[in-house]
């Protein structure tokens, strides 16, 4: 369960945010994914950076709540969750996640 608002140890993110329910970033990482293909595909050229940015977007949300969800596998909703969070991925998936946004910039630079 998350800490109340007047814990001292609360970051300012969680303080500002905290209210957010926590799939509502997973959801907003898809669409954003969904709209650069989109833009990618739909523009008057092709531009395969915008494609392979929304690639990685929708890669990593899903490799996030893979990674954040098998670490505590529970839909609860007065936490508002749907059993996923970003604070319990593990290292390996970031590490992934961050080399799928590598790839996307060297594609990016190369076209």
């Amino acid at each position: 369960m998350a800490p109340p608002a007047s814990y001292p140890g609360k970051s300012f993110w969680d303080s500002i945010l905290g209210w957010l329910p926590a799939w509502l970033g997973f959801v907003l990482g898809l669409a954003a994914g969904v709209i650069l293909i989109i833009i990618g595909v739909v523009g008057d050229t092709e531009r395969a950076g915008l494609i392979a940015f929304g690639i990685a977007a929708i890669a990593s949300v899903g490799i996030a709540w893979w990674s954040g969800s098998r670490q505590e596998p529970r839909i609860n909703p007065k936490e508002k969750s749907l059993g996923a969070y970003l604070s319990r991925i593990e290292q390996i998936p970031w590490l992934i996640i961050l080399g799928l946004f590598v790839v996307a910039v060297i594609i990016v630079l190369a076209t």
